[in-house]
């Protein structure tokens, strides 16, 4: 399990962090893509939690 924080921090500023074909560097920066999946899926999570808020304001 990664830390919230060390996702917050340094990924998610960081330009390693692409939901795209560099997603390979990022694989490289962890070393393994098991803690690679793990960031994706809770960066996903708060995509789709910002993206729900946005939503319900809109209505």
């Amino acid at each position: 399990m990664i830390p919230k924080l060390l996702i917050d921090d340094q990924l998610l500023k960081s330009e390693l962090f692409v939901m795209d074909n560099q997603s390979v560097f990022v694989a490289l920066y962890w070393n393994t893509w098991e803690q690679v999946s793990e960031v994706i899926s809770q960066v996903e999570k708060q995509v789709i939690e910002v993206s729900k808020t946005k939503l319900i304001q809109n209505e």
